[in-house]
């Protein structure tokens, strides 16, 4: 079924959404009516995503008005082209390139001039302040964010990815954040732990400092902050300092031993010293290497997210994610369905709506799946019946003497 066949004689009769309603979907095209309709009413921006997270809804972006023109000295830097010096200032971290910004006006104009750098600072400001305190601001290059900032794909499972995991500076949709667990955050020592990495190595991962905050869908209150990485990260540095993931394996099992059998030496002594009436806290359990990447009750998870605007490089526009109504609409017609018939919803069918109530869509694409979706057709439905009521009303109205 083709949207723009339905809602084109609609549109003739229809008056086109108020700009408030246009302001709650900042992807809608306004010059396309008939596009901006079918947004406002079958796809959202569900906020409690963004807020089992890291998350600021405003930011101030860094100024970067053009200053009265002035001259001053750029130094050896002033010698080379602009291109390549570009090429030197996108390598720079965020942190050193803004310093670099303070040094004279010369420096300032040239890397405020660098596409990269305004791209980032202008379209993700809120998560350049996320990165900031969690203390990565000096990790990531300018050309390493802006290079993420294009990618649209999740890296665990390739739809389309609104969020970036901080410590490994890469995309991930919602539902990867929640069950895949490459997409984790640990501890170093955790990693330490699961990947046998050497503290040589073990340095080389970019770490990330929590925040205080709530997370998670159940609001989970967090105020312990710890030092966090990437799991993936941690992963591909073990298999740099192992070679082998066999011979990683078996330095895992190995060095778990050790620790299993210091850990019983202690658990005997304490139920010695126990049984003498001497009380003290029980010895803990060495967590086997797959418990600590398998634990049910992940105690880090979302805390190491934020919301990340995704830009095309080709036709400059930046989206943030749709989700579609109609998945959620269809979701509590299938349950309500096998309530009413006293059935149980399938394990299968149950994840398969899961998922799909989790999956985000840039514009262009939540369009097309608008077409297949059996709950978006229905709202689409219940829409042009509700505004037809409306325009009939409205007619009833003016008729009258």
């Amino acid at each position: 079924m083709a949207f723009e066949k339905i809602a084109m004689p609609m549109a003739r009769t229809m008056p086109i959404p108020v700009a408030t309603d246009l302001d709650d979907m900042p992807h809608a095209c306004c010059s396309d009516p008939v596009r901006s309709k079918i947004l406002i009413e079958l796809s959202w921006e569900p906020p409690h995503y963004d807020h089992c997270m890291i998350f600021h809804q405003k930011s101030r972006p860094i100024d970067i008005r053009r200053l009265r023109s002035r001259f001053s000295a750029g130094g050896t830097l002033a010698n080379f082209p602009v291109e390549i010096t570009h090429k030197i200032f996108s390598h720079l971290d965020m942190q050193s390139l803004g310093n670099l910004r303070l040094v004279n006006y010369g420096t300032k104009r040239c890397a405020e001039a660098l596409p990269e750098f305004r791209h980032v600072v202008e379209h993700a400001s809120c998560a350049l302040r996320v990165i900031k305190q969690v203390q990565l601001l000096p990790v990531f290059s300018v050309a390493e964010l802006f290079d993420t900032m294009c990618e649209t794909e999740c890296t665990g499972c390739g739809a389309y990815a609104p969020f970036l995991l901080l410590p490994a500076c890469t995309r991930c949709c919602f539902h990867c954040l929640s069950e895949n667990l490459e997409m984790r955050v640990i501890t170093p020592s955790a990693a330490r732990a699961a990947f046998g990495l050497s503290q040589p190595f073990l340095n080389k991962l970019p770490r990330m400092r929590s925040i205080k905050g709530t997370y998670d869908l159940d609001g989970r209150q967090r105020s312990a902050q710890s030092w966090l990485v990437s799991v993936t990260k941690a992963q591909k540095i073990g298999l740099e300092q192992h070679r082998q993931r066999q011979r990683m394996s078996a330095h895992v099992e190995a060095v778990f031993g050790q620790k299993q059998a210091r850990s019983e030496v202690k658990l005997t002594r304490w139920s010695k010293e126990r049984q003498r009436g001497r009380e003290s806290r029980r010895p803990r359990r060495t967590l086997a290497p797959d418990e600590i990447l398998s634990r049910p009750n992940d105690q880090f998870r979302y805390m190491g997210a934020t919301p990340f605007p995704s830009f095309d490089r080709r036709s400059q526009i930046v989206e943030t994610g749709l989700w579609c109504r109609g998945c959620t609409e269809q979701s509590i017609f299938v349950r309500d369905n096998y309530i009413k018939a006293g059935d149980i919803l399938p394990l299968q069918d149950s994840i398969k709506l899961e998922k799909d109530l989790r999956t985000a869509y840039a514009e262009d694409d939540i369009l097309a799946h608008f077409e297949t979706c059996p709950g978006a057709l229905r709202l689409w439905d219940q829409a042009m019946a509700r505004d037809a009521a409306q325009a009939d009303t409205c007619a009833a109205a003016h008729a009258r003497p």
